[in-house]
């Protein structure tokens, strides 16, 4: 775990929840943490006034759409392949394509899923209801 987790992980000082949401596991009297990024997150979100339970829920259904939305992005490119995307469809043009997609999908999840926060905030309060939901990026 890098020194800024430890140091997070060591200022919360209530590891119940953490283990009842299965962000941090005990075994042989140690704490194992099986996604540090997760466990960081949480409890960034918690130092931002969100309780454990309702940031690991939050992680829950962001990894369920994310999963739903791999697997179509998944089979809409492979249904595509040598037909704008991969080129000829060589095992090397996918390779190859794979990898430009790796690198711009996290930049295209942050922004879609901002446009979509500020809509539902929209929906949910008003027209007149606005959110700053901009990512920073990560806090090392």
């Amino acid at each position: 775990m890098k020194p800024s987790r430890r140091k997070l992980f060591r200022c919360y000082r209530n590891p119940a929840s953490l283990l009842q949401v299965e962000l941090v596991r005990r075994a042989e009297g140690r704490y194992l943490v099986p996604t540090p990024r997760a466990l960081e997150l949480v409890l960034r979100l918690r130092a931002a006034g969100i309780d454990v339970e309702t940031a690991a829920g939050a992680l829950d259904v962001l990894r369920k759409q994310s999963r739903r939305t791999a697997d179509e992005l998944v089979g809409y490119l492979l249904n595509r392949t040598g037909k704008g995307f991969a080129r000829g469809g060589t095992p090397e043009d996918v390779a190859q394509a794979l990898a430009a997609l790796r690198a711009e999908v996290v930049p295209a999840v942050e922004m879609l899923v901002a446009q979509e926060m500020e809509r539902a905030v929209r929906a949910a309060f008003g027209p007149g209801a606005a959110l700053d939901v901009r990512w920073q990026g990560p806090q090392e």
